[in-house]
């Protein structure tokens, strides 16, 4: 039986940091390489920005059913609980550029 690739990034990453802009970069570069590595279409960018319980309670259930969901074309599913977005990010995993 072949071995799986190898993967170069590990299945969870968390990335923080002072600068928003740096943070906000290294997280796109590492949800652009998952993409490419499983392939597929069917990846999720949920938004993390709440603004009382009610809505946080909100977002986490999203990224349960995300996680939840069996991907439906490629290897696997990528999901980005991202603190804010931009309207090309909404857009879903298509080139995400600045």
């Amino acid at each position: 039986m072949p071995k799986p690739a190898a993967r170069s990034l590990s299945p969870v990453a968390l990335v923080w940091g002072e600068d928003e802009f740096t943070v906000k970069q290294r997280a796109k570069e590492i949800y652009q390489q998952w993409c490419a590595e499983l392939g597929g279409t069917d990846h999720e960018i949920i938004d993390a920005a709440v603004n009382n319980s009610g809505e946080a309670l909100k977002a986490l259930r999203k990224i349960r059913e995300a996680l939840q969901t069996l991907p439906f074309f490629g290897g696997g599913k990528v999901v980005w609980f991202s603190r804010r977005r931009t309207r090309r990010e909404r857009a879903g995993c298509r080139r995400i550029t600045g």
